[in-house]
Protein backbone atom coordinates (compact mmCIF):
# COMPACT_ATOMS: atom_id res chain seq x y z
CA UNK A 1 0.00 0.00 0.00
CA UNK A 2 1.84 4.03 -1.27
CA UNK A 3 0.10 6.60 0.11
CA UNK A 4 0.85 10.26 0.49
CA UNK A 5 -0.17 13.11 2.71
CA UNK A 6 -0.75 16.42 2.03
CA UNK A 7 -0.85 18.79 5.44
CA UNK A 8 0.54 21.63 7.37
CA UNK A 9 2.50 19.63 10.02
CA UNK A 10 -0.43 19.37 11.73
CA UNK A 11 -4.13 19.39 10.25
CA UNK A 12 -4.07 16.69 6.80
CA UNK A 13 -5.57 18.92 3.83
CA UNK A 14 -5.30 15.63 1.40
CA UNK A 15 -4.86 12.15 1.54
CA UNK A 16 -4.53 9.20 -1.08
CA UNK A 17 -3.42 5.60 -1.22
CA UNK A 18 -3.01 2.90 -3.56
CA UNK A 19 -3.48 -0.68 -2.79
CA UNK A 20 -4.73 -3.63 -4.63
CA UNK A 21 -8.18 -2.41 -4.61
CA UNK A 22 -7.61 0.76 -6.60
CA UNK A 23 -6.80 4.32 -5.39
CA UNK A 24 -8.94 6.09 -2.84
CA UNK A 25 -8.52 9.80 -1.76
CA UNK A 26 -10.19 12.60 0.35
CA UNK A 27 -12.84 12.95 -2.37
CA UNK A 28 -13.98 9.19 -1.93
CA UNK A 29 -15.27 10.20 1.36
CA UNK A 30 -17.86 12.96 2.85
CA UNK A 31 -16.10 12.97 6.32
CA UNK A 32 -12.19 13.28 6.08
CA UNK A 33 -12.02 11.56 9.28
CA UNK A 34 -13.71 8.52 7.57
CA UNK A 35 -11.19 8.52 5.00
CA UNK A 36 -8.30 8.85 7.83
CA UNK A 37 -9.53 6.32 9.74
CA UNK A 38 -9.67 3.52 6.76
CA UNK A 39 -6.21 4.68 5.91
CA UNK A 40 -5.06 4.03 9.46
CA UNK A 41 -6.24 0.54 9.79
CA UNK A 42 -4.78 -0.28 6.57
CA UNK A 43 -1.39 1.22 7.94
CA UNK A 44 -2.00 -1.29 10.88
CA UNK A 45 -2.95 -4.18 9.13
CA UNK A 46 0.74 -5.62 8.42
CA UNK A 47 1.00 -5.06 4.68
CA UNK A 48 3.76 -3.44 3.12
CA UNK A 49 3.68 0.28 3.56
CA UNK A 50 5.36 2.99 0.30
CA UNK A 51 5.60 6.55 0.48
CA UNK A 52 7.86 9.05 0.12
CA UNK A 53 9.49 10.49 3.07
CA UNK A 54 6.80 9.04 5.56
CA UNK A 55 9.16 7.84 8.55
CA UNK A 56 9.49 11.76 9.28
CA UNK A 57 6.23 13.28 7.59
CA UNK A 58 3.36 11.15 7.19
CA UNK A 59 3.40 8.35 9.80
CA UNK A 60 4.15 10.53 12.55
CA UNK A 61 1.01 12.55 11.56
CA UNK A 62 -1.22 9.82 11.70
CA UNK A 63 0.43 8.72 15.05
CA UNK A 64 -1.99 10.99 16.16
CA UNK A 65 -4.45 9.13 14.36
CA UNK A 66 -3.70 5.93 15.96
CA UNK A 67 -0.93 4.56 13.14
CA UNK A 68 1.52 2.70 14.93
CA UNK A 69 3.02 0.27 11.99
CA UNK A 70 6.48 -1.68 12.82
CA UNK A 71 9.81 -0.58 11.13
CA UNK A 72 9.83 -3.84 9.33
CA UNK A 73 6.77 -2.82 7.57
CA UNK A 74 8.04 0.67 6.05
CA UNK A 75 9.32 1.11 2.54
CA UNK A 76 10.43 4.88 2.53
CA UNK A 77 11.46 5.41 -0.88
CA UNK A 78 13.57 8.91 -0.04
CA UNK A 79 15.81 6.51 2.42
CA UNK A 80 15.86 3.44 -0.22
CA UNK A 81 17.03 5.78 -3.13
CA UNK A 82 19.81 7.04 -0.78
CA UNK A 83 21.46 3.78 -0.68
CA UNK A 84 20.86 2.13 -4.13
CA UNK A 85 21.75 5.99 -5.53
CA UNK A 86 23.93 7.75 -3.01
CA UNK A 87 25.69 10.39 -5.65
CA UNK A 88 22.36 11.68 -6.67
CA UNK A 89 22.08 15.62 -6.86
CA UNK A 90 18.40 16.31 -5.70
CA UNK A 91 15.97 13.49 -4.21
CA UNK A 92 13.47 15.81 -4.64
CA UNK A 93 10.64 14.36 -7.02
CA UNK A 94 8.56 15.58 -9.66
CA UNK A 95 5.51 15.91 -7.53
CA UNK A 96 2.52 18.42 -7.99
CA UNK A 97 2.35 17.90 -4.25
CA UNK A 98 -1.11 17.04 -4.88
CA UNK A 99 -2.16 13.16 -3.01
CA UNK A 100 -2.99 11.71 -5.59
CA UNK A 101 -0.78 12.45 -8.02
CA UNK A 102 1.91 12.16 -5.91
CA UNK A 103 1.03 8.98 -4.61
CA UNK A 104 0.97 7.63 -8.20
CA UNK A 105 4.56 8.99 -8.40
CA UNK A 106 5.77 7.28 -5.68
CA UNK A 107 4.46 3.61 -6.16
CA UNK A 108 6.06 4.17 -9.86
CA UNK A 109 9.69 4.67 -7.75
CA UNK A 110 9.07 1.70 -5.28
CA UNK A 111 8.58 -0.31 -8.62
CA UNK A 112 11.84 0.68 -10.07
CA UNK A 113 13.98 0.77 -6.65
CA UNK A 114 12.44 -2.98 -6.51
CA UNK A 115 13.65 -3.63 -10.14
CA UNK A 116 16.78 -1.84 -9.70
CA UNK A 117 17.35 -4.12 -6.41
CA UNK A 118 16.21 -7.37 -8.43
CA UNK A 119 18.81 -7.02 -10.98
CA UNK A 120 21.84 -6.06 -9.60
CA UNK A 121 23.08 -8.52 -7.11
CA UNK A 122 25.42 -6.24 -5.79
CA UNK A 123 22.81 -3.70 -4.83
CA UNK A 124 20.60 -5.98 -2.77
CA UNK A 125 23.87 -7.14 -0.86
CA UNK A 126 23.93 -3.79 -0.07
CA UNK A 127 20.62 -2.88 1.22
CA UNK A 128 18.92 -5.78 2.16
CA UNK A 129 19.96 -5.94 5.52
CA UNK A 130 18.33 -1.86 5.60
CA UNK A 131 14.74 -3.29 3.84
CA UNK A 132 11.66 -3.64 5.49
CA UNK A 133 12.46 -7.06 6.90
CA UNK A 134 8.71 -8.53 5.00
CA UNK A 135 10.12 -7.77 1.10
CA UNK A 136 13.18 -9.59 1.69
CA UNK A 137 11.39 -12.78 1.06
CA UNK A 138 9.40 -11.56 -1.31
CA UNK A 139 12.50 -9.98 -3.85
CA UNK A 140 14.30 -13.83 -3.60
CA UNK A 141 11.40 -14.96 -5.01
CA UNK A 142 10.73 -12.64 -7.64
CA UNK A 143 14.36 -12.48 -8.18
CA UNK A 144 14.45 -16.37 -8.90
CA UNK A 145 12.04 -15.63 -11.87
CA UNK A 146 14.93 -16.11 -14.70
CA UNK A 147 13.23 -13.20 -17.22
CA UNK A 148 14.67 -11.21 -14.91
CA UNK A 149 18.01 -11.60 -16.73
CA UNK A 150 16.72 -10.58 -20.12
CA UNK A 151 16.03 -6.92 -18.84
CA UNK A 152 19.32 -4.33 -18.25
CA UNK A 153 20.18 -2.63 -14.57
CA UNK A 154 20.89 0.58 -17.03
CA UNK A 155 17.36 0.57 -18.27
CA UNK A 156 16.20 0.72 -14.72
CA UNK A 157 18.62 3.42 -13.71
CA UNK A 158 17.74 5.58 -16.88
CA UNK A 159 14.22 5.07 -16.12
CA UNK A 160 14.54 6.30 -12.30
CA UNK A 161 15.90 9.74 -13.02
CA UNK A 162 12.55 10.41 -14.65
CA UNK A 163 11.53 10.56 -11.36
CA UNK A 164 13.61 12.94 -9.78
CA UNK A 165 14.29 16.86 -10.12
CA UNK A 166 17.14 17.28 -12.98
CA UNK A 167 20.34 18.42 -11.15
CA UNK A 168 21.02 22.41 -11.69
CA UNK A 169 23.42 23.55 -14.25
CA UNK A 170 24.89 26.88 -14.85
CA UNK A 171 22.81 28.00 -18.20
CA UNK A 172 21.66 30.89 -15.29
CA UNK A 173 25.05 32.48 -15.32
CA UNK A 174 26.98 33.33 -18.49
CA UNK A 175 29.77 32.02 -19.71
CA UNK A 176 32.19 35.01 -19.27
CA UNK A 177 30.71 35.39 -15.72
CA UNK A 178 31.55 31.59 -14.53
CA UNK A 179 34.94 31.51 -15.90
CA UNK A 180 35.66 34.99 -13.98
CA UNK A 181 34.41 32.99 -10.87
CA UNK A 182 35.99 29.85 -11.35
CA UNK A 183 39.47 31.77 -11.82
CA UNK A 184 38.85 33.29 -8.12
CA UNK A 185 37.84 30.59 -6.56
CA UNK A 186 41.16 28.88 -7.83
CA UNK A 187 43.22 31.69 -6.12
CA UNK A 188 45.04 30.66 -2.76
CA UNK A 189 43.33 32.14 0.39
CA UNK A 190 39.46 32.04 1.76
CA UNK A 191 36.59 33.20 -0.10
CA UNK A 192 33.33 34.96 0.58
CA UNK A 193 30.51 34.94 -2.08
CA UNK A 194 27.36 36.77 -2.13
CA UNK A 195 24.57 35.63 -4.38
CA UNK A 196 21.11 35.80 -4.92
CA UNK A 197 18.91 32.85 -3.53
CA UNK A 198 18.26 31.60 -6.99
CA UNK A 199 21.64 30.87 -8.02
CA UNK A 200 22.96 28.94 -5.10
CA UNK A 201 21.76 25.23 -6.29
CA UNK A 202 23.67 26.04 -9.59
CA UNK A 203 26.61 27.56 -7.50
CA UNK A 204 26.80 24.32 -4.61
CA UNK A 205 26.24 21.71 -7.12
CA UNK A 206 29.30 23.07 -9.06
CA UNK A 207 31.58 24.67 -6.72
CA UNK A 208 32.63 23.68 -2.96
CA UNK A 209 30.34 26.34 -1.59
CA UNK A 210 28.23 26.53 1.46
CA UNK A 211 25.56 29.18 1.31
CA UNK A 212 23.84 30.83 4.73
CA UNK A 213 20.74 33.18 5.56
CA UNK A 214 19.17 33.99 8.35
CA UNK A 215 16.53 31.01 7.87
CA UNK A 216 18.13 28.39 5.94
CA UNK A 217 21.26 27.06 4.88
CA UNK A 218 22.67 25.10 1.64
CA UNK A 219 25.92 23.40 1.25
CA UNK A 220 27.32 20.34 -1.04
CA UNK A 221 30.84 19.26 -0.51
Amino acid sequence: MCFDLESDGEQINEFAWKSRLGVKSEADFKEQEDGVAELVNLINSGCLIIGEIIKEFDLPILSNHGASPSSDYIWDTLDVEMLLNPERFSYGLKTPHSAKPDTELTYRLFKNQLSRIIVSQSNLDAVKELLPSKVIEAIYQISSNSNWALLGYEYFVKQSNEFFRPNPTNQNISEQTFNQLTEKLNEEGNKVVIAPEFLWNTLSHQFDLTFYSDSKSLGFA
